[in-house]
């Protein structure tokens, strides 16, 4: 959450390789689901205090297991437990939305860099890139809010845990 800056909504995000490398790569969150966020995070460290037996680890999340202990979702895991609700593989929700970028008109580039589909000496950030990050989250804005808006995603309660709404 720290990689978050909840004012621009730009995150930094490495989910493939190590922090300098070439799948590092900066993620534009629409307003409603930094405001998700900061809900889940109030609700994740409440959880850690009140809940667990022993204390959790500073996971971003994780299921519970009968002793009250924090398991860290890994995609096989994740694919496990929800095998008998959704039968489909854990990184189902990125080609949905990387189709859903496509159709609705968004150039691939600015798709590639937003699901981290550069190759190495294409990054973004590249010192001679020309990518326009301005452009790319004005983009996004206007695709990704409507998506949102349309599949019916808005910020929630987290259980137990009352966040105020005004903002």
């Amino acid at each position: 959450m720290n990689d978050i800056d909840f004012d621009s909504g730009i995150a930094s995000v490495q989910d493939k390789g190590d922090e300098s490398g070439p799948k590092t790569r900066l993620l534009y969150l629409p307003k409603s689901v930094r405001v998700q966020v900061q809900k889940y995070e109030k609700y994740r460290r409440t959880m850690e205090i009140t809940f667990f037996k022993n204390p959790a680890p500073p996971l971003p999340c994780y299921f519970v297991d009968a002793d009250r202990n924090a398991i860290l979702i890994t995609p096989s895991l994740l694919e496990e437990k929800m095998r008998k609700y959704l039968p489909f593989p854990a990184n189902v929700a990125r080609h949905f939305i990387r189709t859903e970028l496509m159709e609705r008109g968004l150039p691939p580039e600015i798709v590639d860099a937003w699901m981290g589909h550069a190759s190495r000496g294409e990054q973004q950030w590249g010192k001679f890139a020309c990518f326009s990050y301005r452009k790319s989250i004005e983009a996004l804005e206007a695709t990704l809010v409507p998506l949102l808006k349309e599949l019916g995603f808005k910020p929630i309660y987290c259980l137990g845990v009352y966040i105020n709404d005004s903002r």
